[in-house]
């Protein structure tokens, strides 16, 4: 069986998510006309995504 080289690994994934995915919640949360659960909400998955995948790329930035 063949294995496939990834095209982006996962600690690239991990980094667009800590500067992509992260500050785009948290500026879709700014947005006033939307409902203020949607923006806590927004800004919580935000704050998740940026922590949980900080500090994954963190531990495993040497490990190969």
């Amino acid at each position: 069986m063949k294995t496939q080289t990834p095209i982006i690994n996962i600690q690239q994934v991990r980094l667009l998510d800590v500067f992509v995915i992260a500050p785009f919640c948290f500026y879709a949360a700014s947005f006033k006309s939307l409902p203020n659960h949607v923006r806590i909400g927004l800004a919580v998955l935000g704050a998740a995504t940026f922590i949980y995948n900080g500090n994954n790329y963190l531990k495993n930035r040497n490990k190969k």
